[in-house]
């Protein structure tokens, strides 16, 4: 028989999905491994532009009085953009998502620095941790990448983070193109791990309505760019691999070991050193 249970925070539903999610994210995390190891080379896809590709039409200054605004929103995934399109066209907007291929690994620092319109981007090893640097500077930092785009999109653009967007200040900038910024969904997903789950609709929700907040204000061609997405965080067993043998960097991640000492784990070749191997763990948040 049936049984009414009363369960307002989540935590029975929770509890009941998490060991069935749990076994999914290992299995998505094998079979993905496995393809990608198996691929000999990343040109070969077709289906998904490369992100420095795409990355490079949009950011051109508009030129007489349209205008156009650039939002580049951390860990916004490929499911939540659907979203996100979804309820914008109910509101009558003509929308397009394009997915792309990331480089990897797909942290923010990488992900973001290769959303700029530059070539010149160069990612190593320091200090036993990835830098990413352009001509000196450290694109690591969100307030680099900032200054960068200052310098090549000039006096036609500003800058907000979005959540500082409104009718009122919109009116008050006069600038041909608009640069946005958001962490709102990785910090919160990092912080509150499947906490997340129930304030996504609030994200989302938000991300929509500044957008039309936006469109309303003068800037009719909207750009959503995003540098990685996520997987649901359970904490601890989750994210937690060992190191292996010989890696300079170890990441929950990916592990970076030199070729000459090898790995026995699934690892693709570096796009940024073929000397190094890219150690791959399973799913990871």
């Amino acid at each position: 028989t049936a049984q009414a249970v009363d369960d307002p925070q989540g935590d029975l539903i929770r509890a009941l999905a998490l060991p069935v999610y749990n076994e999914w994210i290992g299995k998505l995390g094998r079979s993905f491994t496995q393809a990608l190891v198996r691929m000999p080379d990343f040109n070969a896809i077709t289906k998904a532009s490369p992100v420095k590709h795409i990355a490079a039409t949009i950011w051109s200054v508009p030129s007489r009085q349209r205008r156009k605004a650039i939002l580049c929103l951390d860990a916004l995934r490929y499911d939540l953009a659907l979203d996100v399109a979804l309820r914008l066209e109910r509101f009558g907007f003509v929308v397009q998502v394009r997915p792309c291929l990331a480089d990897l690994p797909t942290k923010t620092e990488i992900g973001m620095s290769r959303l700029l319109p530059r070539e010149d981007i160069q990612v190593g090893v320091s200090g036993g941790a990835l830098s990413v640097t352009a001509q000196g500077k450290d694109l690591s930092l969100k307030s680099n990448r900032i200054e960068y785009l200052k310098q090549k999109l000039g006096k036609d653009a500003a800058f907000l983070d979005l959540k500082d967007v409104t009718a009122a200040g919109l009116k008050a900038i006069k600038a041909k193109m608009l640069v946005l910024f958001s962490r709102d969904i990785d910090l919160n997903g990092e912080a509150k791990g499947l906490g997340i789950v129930k304030d996504i609709e609030k994200e989302i929700a938000e991300i929509v309505q500044k957008i039309r907040v936006l469109v309303q204000g003068g800037y009719p061609d909207i750009h959503v760019l995003t540098d990685h997405g996520f997987l649901l965080g359970s904490g601890g067993e989750q994210t937690k691999w060992d190191a292996p043998p010989s890696a300079i960097v170890c990441d929950r991640r990916f592990a970076l070991v030199p070729k000459a000492v090898g790995t026995d784990l699934p690892a693709v070749s570096w796009l940024w050193d073929e000397d190094f191997w890219l150690v791959l763990p399973p799913a990871r948040t």
